[in-house]
């Protein structure tokens, strides 16, 4: 019997399905869509990574992939390219990778990476709509009112497999209200919009949003802006599969960011 090749289809329509899944409006605001590479392509195999990093696309073609969606990444070439982004643009002609960017949608869609996350960590939630500036954000941010401990919720933390774990403002050892986010999701608007709050939790503190949440008695806990992320793609890679109807991989980047000796 005869190996059956798998199914290819033009990278635009599967695209479109992935846009039915993720859908730019949901942040109209934000760059999404092709980077780099012919959209006309035939794709059987696709990587789904989080950053636009050259180790990612290295890994993307070692693995067979056509084409690359990538969480992080530029919403615009600054002329010139120079340095590192030249080498990722010369290396994806080099080697024909079609890259394309889907940020915010991709956070905020249904069983896209936040509710995923909110899944992961077993957290039973309900969204939230949020202004964010001129900008309205439908669940940016998901709630919880669950009654858990301080080591219930590191538990449930360490399912992502985060290098490190971080917390800030005041020290509690209950919490009933907590705000779930991923990435760089610590904004003081989102705070103040949320209060009264006793935990928030999201991937990645700026000084701004420790002290603001200083400021009105929130507890903050860093997960890393990798594992609040990485991890829910790993899972929605298998979903991606079912609806494009082409392989979709997670393409794992590691993260090296560690804790080193506290200095007294």
């Amino acid at each position: 019997m005869k190996k059956r090749k798998s199914m290819a289809y033009s990278l635009i329509d599967t695209i479109h399905r992935f846009e039915k899944f993720a859908p730019p409006s949901l942040a109209s605001f934000d760059y999404v869509g092709l980077l780099l590479g012919d959209a006309r392509k035939k794709v059987e195999r696709i990587g789904l990574t989080l950053d636009f990093s050259l180790l990612a696309m290295k890994k993307a073609v070692k693995m067979n992939c056509d084409a690359l969606i990538t969480h992080h990444g530029p919403t615009e070439f600054e002329m010139p390219v120079l340095g590192n982004m030249k080498e990722k643009i010369k290396f994806c002609a080099q080697k024909n990778l079609t890259v394309y960017r889907a940020h915010l949608n991709l956070d905020f869609c249904q069983g896209g990476i936040i509710e995923t996350l909110c899944s992961l960590l077993d957290f039973k939630t309900q969204g939230t709509t949020l202004r964010y500036g001129k900008h309205t954000i439908k669940n940016g941010v998901r709630l919880s009112e669950e009654k858990l401990s301080l080591d219930e919720v590191i538990r449930r933390a360490k399912i992502l497999r985060p290098r490190t774990l971080r917390m800030a403002g005041p020290k509690r050892n209950r919490f009933e209200r907590i705000a779930i986010t991923s990435g760089q999701g610590f904004f003081e608007t989102f705070m103040g919009q949320l209060a009264p709050l006793d935990l928030y939790i999201a991937g990645e503190f700026e000084q701004e949003a420790v002290r603001a949440a200083e400021d009105m008695g929130i507890t903050l806990l860093e997960l890393t802006h990798h594992a609040s992320e990485a991890r829910p793609l790993e899972l929605i890679a298998t979903k991606l599969s079912k609806i494009l109807g082409v392989k979709v991989i997670f393409i794992e980047t590691p993260d090296t960011i560690h804790s080193v000796d506290e200095v007294e």
